[in-house]
């Protein structure tokens, strides 16, 4: 599934699980893969149920940021508060209080990232648990 505008590539499923078999990079570089994002799973998961809105809306902010590789992120609040399993009230407060700190800008469905070193300050460390897990387990193939 294509979450946010950029480059995407298919491949039929036969074709992958063939070229699986025959590379041994591939498939190595699939298991961790998986053991990254399995990772990522589980500390979401508990992010979203110990910290607050706005910690949980700055490491996903970070996390976007980093995927697309660009400090402008088009989502809507509906969006990141189905991401974040919040209300889009909340996301509006969390993204508000960020938007005071001057950490971010917002207008309707465009964040853009104006302080990354604030806003990876006001992220949880989930971020980095994640971000270093992923460097750890990837290197140079992270995210």
């Amino acid at each position: 599934m294509v979450q946010a505008a950029g480059v995407a590539s298919r491949i039929a499923v036969p074709h992958f699980r063939r070229a699986v078999r025959k590379s041994e990079a591939i498939n190595d570089l699939l298991t961790r893969y998986h053991m990254a994002l399995m990772c990522q799973v589980q500390q979401t998961s508990l992010c979203n149920s110990v910290h607050d809105a706005t910690s949980r809306l700055s490491r996903l902010l970070l996390v976007l940021s980093e995927q697309s590789k660009d400090d402008t992120i088009s989502f809507s609040q509906e969006r990141l508060a189905e991401m974040l399993g919040l209300r889009r009230s909340s996301v509006t407060v969390a993204a508000k209080t960020l938007q005071s700190r001057h950490l971010i800008r917002y207008r309707r469905g465009r964040i853009e990232i104006v302080n990354r070193k604030g806003l990876k300050a006001a992220a949880c460390e989930c971020y980095e648990v994640v971000s270093r897990t992923f460097r750890s387990i990837l290197g140079g193939h992270a995210r």
